[in-house]
This record gives C-alpha cells, sequence and structure tokens, in this order.
C-alpha cells in the first residue's frame, strides 16, 4: 500500500508539475524568468512601444505589467485565467493565435479548411475584444461632455476572462480588452509564419514549414472589419503542443507550436533594435533573406502592431463618440490621473497626480466602428453609458435597460469565439502571480514524492524481501 500510495502522489506531482510547468511558456513570454521559465517578460517590453502613443506610465504599468505583477497583456498566461481543464494548457487556441496549421503534403492530419477556421477564429476574437473596449469606453465621458471621475480610474482591476463580465470600473475594462487584443496579436507575430523565414539549409517538412517573410499589418488584426478578413494563402500557426504527453499525442505529425514559435529572446523595452533569441526556439534563430534573424522580426511586427491596434482603437472611439467627446476618453484612458474639469473620484480610489498627453493617431483615416460597437452604441443614451455622439440629444426613458441592451450586443457576438462562464476562473486581482506559486507547489510536491519515494527504497532494501 505505501508503495502503492508513493507512486500515485509521485504521479500526481509530476503531472501537475507538467501541466503547470508547460502553461508559463505558452506564448511571448509574461515573466521575467530567464534561469526557470526561459522567459523575459517579452509581452510587457514589447507592450512598453506604447509610452511613444501617450500612456502615462503608471497606465502603462497596468497595460503591460510590471516585475511581479501582471498586466493586462499578460492576464492570458496566467493560469487561473483559463478553463484549468487537464491538457488545456493556457486554455482555447484563439487567445494565442494557435492550432492554425496546415501542410499541403499528402495526409496531413488536420484539413486546410479546419486550419483557416482556427486562424479566422483568432481574428473575430480580436474584433470582439475591442469591440467590448470600443462600448466599454463609453462609460467614461457622458454625451454632455463630463467624465464620470470613478469610471475614468483604475487604481485596482481584475482583468476578468468572461467576456460577459465588467471590471471594476470602465477604465480597467477598457485596459483589459486592449491588453488581451494586443497579446494575442502580439502573438500571432511569434506562433505564425506571417514574418518569417524557414530555415534555407533544410528541406521544407513539418519540421521547417515555409515562411511568408511579410512585415505589413495583417488584414485580419485591423480595427474595425478584421474579424471578416480572408486568411492569406499559406498563413499558418502550430498545433498547441505545451502540455506535455497530451501536446505530442494530439499534434503528432502537424506543424507545433514548439517549431513556428519564437517566444524568447532579451527585448529592449519599447524598441525592437537589438532582439535576440534564446536557443530554446530553433525558428527563431534563422536568418531570412533580409539578413535579419526570425526572432528580431517578430519583435518588431509585435510592436508595430501594437501601435496599430491602439491607434485602430482610439479611431473607433472618436468615431463611436464624436469629437471632442472621444477625445477625452482617449486622455482619460491614457491618463495616469482624471482629466481636470470633473468632480473628484471616490476616496477610495488613488490615481497618480502625473498627467499624459492623449495620443496622437497615425492609423488609417478609414475607421468605422464594427457592428458590434454600432449596436452598442445605438442600444443606449445614459450619460455615463451612452455609445451615441454628443450630437445625439435624445435621452433614454430607461437607462439600465440600455445599459443592459448595450452590453448584451457585445455578449451575444462575443459567444462564438469567448468560452463558456462556467469554465472560466475569476482571477482575484490584477497583479496575480498565480502561476509561479502553482508552480512552486508543484516542484515541492515532485521533490517531496521523489524522497519519499527514495526512502522506502531504501528501508525495502535494507529489510530483504516483502513478504506478501
Amino acid at each position: 500500500m505505501r508503495r502503492r500510495m508513493t507512486t500515485i502522489t509521485a504521479g500526481i506531482g509530476i503531472t501537475v508539475l507538467a501541466t503547470l510547468g508547460a502553461s508559463p511558456v505558452h506564448a511571448f513570454g509574461t515573466y521575467n524568468s530567464p534561469s526557470i521559465l526561459g522567459q523575459q517578460a517579452e509581452h510587457e517590453r514589447i507592450t512598453r512601444i506604447l509610452a511613444d502613443d501617450g500612456f502615462g506610465p503608471r497606465t502603462l504599468d497596468l497595460l503591460a505589467g510590471t516585475a511581479g505583477k501582471l498586466g493586462a497583456v499578460g492576464a492570458p498566461d496566467d493560469a487561473v485565467d483559463s478553463s484549468l481543464i487537464p491538457g488545456k494548457g493556457l486554455g482555447p487556441g484563439e487567445k494565442h493565435c494557435d492550432n492554425g496549421d496546415y501542410l499541403d503534403l499528402g495526409g496531413y492530419p488536420q484539413a486546410r479548411d479546419t486550419a483557416a477556421r482556427e486562424i479566422t477564429t483568432c481574428f473575430r476574437y480580436h474584433e470582439q475584444l475591442l469591440d467590448r473596449a470600443v462600448a466599454a469606453a463609453g462609460r467614461i465621458v457622458d454625451a454632455a461632455g463630463t467624465v464620470n471621475a470613478k469610471e475614468a480610474t483604475a487604481a485596482s482591476c481584475s482583468f476578468p476572462y468572461d467576456m460577459g463580465k465588467n471590471d471594476r470600473t470602465a477604465k480597467c475594462e477598457v485596459l483589459n480588452r486592449l491588453g488581451r487584443a494586443l497579446h494575442l496579436s502580439e502573438d500571432f507575430w511569434s506562433h505564425t509564419n506571417w514574418a518569417d523565414s524557414a530555415d534555407p539549409s533544410k528541406p521544407i517538412s513539418i519540421q521547417n514549414p515555409p515562411g511568408l517573410s511579410r512585415t505589413d499589418i495583417p488584414a485580419g488584426l485591423r480595427y474595425p472589419g478584421g474579424g471578416s478578413a480572408a486568411v492569406p494563402d499559406g498563413l499558418i500557426s502550430g498545433c498547441d503542443d505545451s502540455v506535455p504527453v497530451l501536446g505530442a499525442i494530439e499534434c503528432k505529425g502537424r506543424v507545433t507550436h514548439s517549431v513556428l514559435a519564437k517566444d524568447n529572446g532579451n527585448i529592449n523595452p519599447g524598441s525592437c533594435g537589438g532582439a535576440s533569441p534564446t536557443t530554446k526556439y530553433p525558428r527563431a534563430q534563422v536568418t531570412g533573406d533580409s539578413g535579419r534573424q526570425n526572432f528580431s522580426l517578430a519583435v518588431c511586427g509585435a510592436m508595430s502592431q501594437a501601435q496599430q491596434t491602439w491607434r485602430d482603437l482610439t479611431n473607433a472611439i472618436v468615431a463611436t463618440y464624436g469629437s471632442p467627446r472621444g477625445d477625452l476618453i482617449v486622455e482619460a484612458i491614457t491618463s495616469d490621473s482624471v482629466p481636470v474639469g470633473v468632480s473628484a473620484p471616490d476616496e477610495s480610489e488613488s490615481p497618480s497626480e502625473s498627467a499624459s498627453a492623449s495620443p496622437t493617431s497615425s492609423a488609417s483615416a478609414s475607421v468605422t466602428p464594427s457592428a458590434t460597437a454600432e449596436a452598442s452604441a445605438s442600444a443606449s443614451s445614459d450619460p455615463d453609458t451612452s455609445s451615441a455622439a454628443p450630437t445625439d440629444t435624445a435621452a433614454s426613458t430607461n437607462d439600465a435597460e440600455s445599459s443592459e441592451a448595450a452590453e448584451g450586443a457585445i455578449d451575444r457576438q462575443a459567444a462564438a469565439a469567448a468560452p463558456a462562464a462556467e469554465d472560466v476562473v475569476e482571477l482575484s486581482g490584477g497583479s496575480s502571480s498565480t502561476p509561479m506559486i502553482l508552480l512552486a507547489v508543484a516542484v515541492a510536491m515532485g521533490v517531496i514524492a521523489a524522497v519519499w519515494y527514495g526512502v522506502t527504497r531504501r528501508r525495502a532494501a535494507s529489510n530483504g524481501p516483502r513478504q506478501e
């Protein structure tokens, strides 16, 4: 019995360790743990490019994260952010643009159409996240141009995964959905063959798939409208093999995440110059026709993507709510303090005293809010939740019903790509470091099990053959 229990304990420890140990290395890194996890806070360092777009330092910390704290862009890599179903790793593939793998080889395990649908799901989820951000932004400034001081602060955010669950304030909600959209779109550059090149010294195969060597922002990640964009020929992402054993079984004979990934390396915060990969992913080290390594191309592309995503969102907010209301909303989102000329925030909130200038958009001039954001705009005219432009003077007779209608429009469209609410564990706070804690517990369990197993084996050997 003792031997059996030891085996069970060891098995549990190893299983937990394998599952949790795989989770944090699923994408561009979130944690700064080069020696243990092989990550150097890649998502944070990429996202800090938005300092150039007017984000105040405290607000950017909430979005990008800091040492020991996950920001909104890192939330998708928190273990409790996913379903926690064994073998699921970090959850559905659209969170990281995974599982869109296909090669034109006889008998490939996944059909071309199935692979294309996975990538389309990624594009649609990106758009739905930004739809949600646009809808939430309307609660920050009312139609009369008055800032709701409480909704414009972000002293503490929870960054929930559930698409139907609001964050603690409207600004937190905007940062949450923007951060998740940035995580997804940054991973696109690392997990797909969009910008990279195949190893010219090896034949094309599932271990060396072709690269597209593109540097332009994909239409599927422009907002609005990206959710309906066609998947370009040859674009693939890797099968998620992040969970040991189970991943190998599911991804057998397929192009895997491990083959295509360009996740880990050294990045100067807010600059792609000098970005250099670790040796973990061979694809990241390949130098293509451009003379640059695939990792550098992925990082530079991801930074351009982050700026474009924010500017697309900025334009959509102004298009939805008009100017100057939309401009004031953008200022409130990026600023570390509530814009002047409004009532004081609740005493429980403690925003920074320093203010940041509103970003100047350089996105394309043709910006129209997506169908979901338009539905939200037309559904509510409450001063704190309205999506109508300031010129719309119609007043709602039932603010609660209007607000519910606006949120309902978002929830209905998001249901297709977002997981069911019962499969989601709500985050306890925006600074969660749960994966590191769970990983430490798993390691301890494995060590204890191994030690106990060794002790029992030595005792059994010293006592001679066991009598049954």
